[in-house]
């Protein structure tokens, strides 16, 4: 039964995925998008609606609670709100609107003729307005220049010390795709950035995003041009190791209660310091094979728990910032109580892992909660744990074991750090 529960959870976080990306800014998206999270503080008079010529027939407002962030595929995080427009004219039918090659018609309703646009407001394009079928004005909606350098670097980026300079007060948007080339223990990693400043292209009018491809870390820079042809050199700096290592491993050392019995003899709850390996070999982006050993030792007794898992990465949700990742392997156990004869058992306890990236506002700290289920009623096993920071992190952990009559227990607090990367 809690193997089936088990499943039933990975299947119930996979249909709310996408449901989980459309709320996560307390909006309903429409299309096919993926809504990321609203960092930047935009609203609509951070923005100026201009037209051509007067239209004094068009009421226009930008609607603040409709602004939603847009991941496009290169992690680039492109804001979009919203256009309402009431139309102050009784013969709607000769009227409409064309936005990025899409026609848009007007609906009668009790507050007059109405539409509305979705209006992505970093990439500044114009709305036609049409009567009985000939172009009567255009419209746009160009970004307030904000009072200090206001941009986004998404957290895609947070692993290669991203950075961007612009000599002016400008909005921008940044964001990055890591890249594996090379054969098997000799990998490269380059990082693929791309970028957006509002109304700025190169040169030659060329229109963003801009990508660059950073083989190894440094900086690139370019000049570019905007509405007024003031032309501003800028500068994308990136800092990260280009060597690529699929093997991680980490070791936990923390002061942990320690408790073991055999029959009527106990040891007694008694302060040890255990030792804890962790390994994660990388198969892609989404699969690894975990594996991990915790050795407890005290009073002449010891317990040592190994594990080997496969890790999949069944669910990511609020704009992949929250991470779930069923574990499905198995165990030995071996149990010694005061010098006597050991006693070893395979176990096939089956898990999963919620991780929230990013916690906190911290770039590249998580926070992890994760445990085990036993698929038999025979195995009485206990594992979970509570794991915050990033490259070196805090672990609370609860570990307990029973098989006839033999018990131990163990939980406390440890400090993990890395000890090597290898392959």
């Amino acid at each position: 039964m809690r193997l089936i529960a088990l499943i039933l959870l990975s299947i119930l976080l996979i249909s709310s995925s996408s449901y989980s990306q459309e709320i996560a800014t307390g909006t309903i998206s429409l299309g096919p998008v993926k809504v990321g999270e609203n960092r930047l503080p935009l609203s609509p008079d951070s923005f100026d609606i201009k037209f051509q010529y007067p239209a004094p027939y068009l009421d226009v407002k930008l609607m603040k609670e409709s602004l939603q962030w847009i991941r496009t595929k290169s992690n680039v995080l492109l804001p979009r709100m919203k256009i309402f427009f009431i139309l102050l004219n009784r013969d709607y039918s000769s009227y409409s609107l064309k936005y990025a090659k899409e026609s848009f018609l007007f609906q009668f309703s009790r507050n007059g003729a109405i539409s509305q646009i979705n209006y992505s407001l970093f990439q500044p394009a114009p709305i036609e307005i049409y009567r009985d079928g000939k172009l009567i004005n255009v419209m746009i909606i160009r970004p307030i220049p904000p009072k200090e350098k206001t941009g986004l670097i998404d957290y895609s980026c947070a692993r290669y010390g991203v950075d961007i300079e612009v000599p002016t007060h400008r909005y921008y948007s940044v964001g990055c795709v890591e890249n594996i080339t090379g054969p098997l223990g000799n990998e490269k990693k380059n990082v693929e950035i791309s970028w957006i400043i509002p109304e700025m292209t190169l040169l030659d009018r060329s229109l963003p995003p801009f990508v660059t491809n950073f083989i190894d870390a440094g900086v690139v820079e370019t000049k570019l041009v905007d509405s007024f042809n003031k032309v501003e050199s800028i500068k994308v700096t990136t800092k990260f190791d280009n060597q690529y290592h699929r093997l991680n491993l980490a070791l936990g050392l923390g002061a942990y209660s320690f408790l073991s019995i055999q029959g009527e003899d106990t040891t007694g709850e008694k302060i040890t310091s255990p030792l804890f390996l962790y390994g994660n070999y990388t198969l892609n982006l989404e699969t690894s094979i975990r594996l991990f050993n915790a050795f407890a030792y005290a009073s002449d007794s010891y317990f040592n728990n190994a594990g080997l898992y496969i890790a999949y990465d069944v669910a990511k949700i609020f704009d992949s910032r929250i991470v779930v990742t069923p574990l499905f392997g198995f165990q030995l156990v071996t149990h010694s109580h005061k010098e006597g004869p050991s006693k070893t058992q395979e176990l096939f306890p089956q898990g999963f892992e919620l991780v929230y990236k990013h916690a906190f506002g911290k770039k590249n700290y998580v926070l992890g909660f994760g445990t085990f289920i036993s698929t038999s009623s025979d195995d009485e096993y206990q594992n979970t744990w509570i794991r915050y920071g990033k490259k070196t992190f805090f672990e609370l952990n609860y570990l307990s074991w029973k098989e006839d009559d033999r018990y131990t227990k163990t939980w406390g607090l440890s400090l993990g750090f890395p000890i090597g990367s290898f392959f």
